[in-house]
């Protein structure tokens, strides 16, 4: 079985316009884990523009 490793938690920090929609571990999954995230669009064009 694979399992994706990606430090998400540093993901989040490093990359300011992500907001995170879900995360599995605060519904209390135990065997599952998901983290969904979304742009926030607002935050990218600042970036962009700055």
């Amino acid at each position: 079985m694979y399992h994706n490793q990606y430090p998400v938690d540093s993901l989040q920090a490093s990359v300011p316009y992500l907001k995170k929609i879900f995360d599995s571990d605060e519904f209390g999954f135990k065997k599952l884990k998901i983290k969904v995230f979304e742009i926030d669009y607002e935050k990218f064009n600042k970036l962009l523009n700055n």
